[in-house]
């Protein structure tokens, strides 16, 4: 998918892809807008995914994700929307999502999550 550097944006919104993400995502840095909303994926999101350096957007609402957050998320310094909600994500919140600098949104609802709020959450 990501040949040559070249892929900007993979958008398959509100289709019926079943299965996880493939692992050779995470290696897609040039992406920087990956939305994958309203499927019916599944599994844990590949690590790297999480800290890909030019992504904008993770859009993965709404499908049956699972797992925690990577704590990698943190070098994500061009991440300003997370959208994780409705789906089976759990554990804690990584206080490293505190140094993706650019974020702006998180939506986080329907979820597994526990433990402390991180603090660019609250702050």
């Amino acid at each position: 998918m990501c040949k040559m550097g070249k892929m900007k944006k993979l958008l398959m919104i509100q289709n019926n892809f079943t299965g996880g993400l493939p692992e050779n995502y995470a290696s897609c840095t040039s992406l920087i807008r990956l939305r994958v909303k309203n499927n019916s994926l599944s599994g844990r999101v590949p690590f790297g995914i999480w800290s890909l350096p030019n992504l904008g957007i993770t859009d993965l609402e709404m499908n049956q994700f699972e797992g925690q957050v990577g704590r990698n998320i943190g070098e994500a310094k061009s991440l300003a929307h997370l959208f994780l909600a409705n789906n089976r994500f759990s554990g804690e919140l990584p206080m490293e999502i505190s140094n993706a600098s650019s974020m702006v949104e998180i939506r986080l609802t329907s979820n597994l999550f526990s433990g402390e709020i991180p603090v660019i959450l609250v702050a």
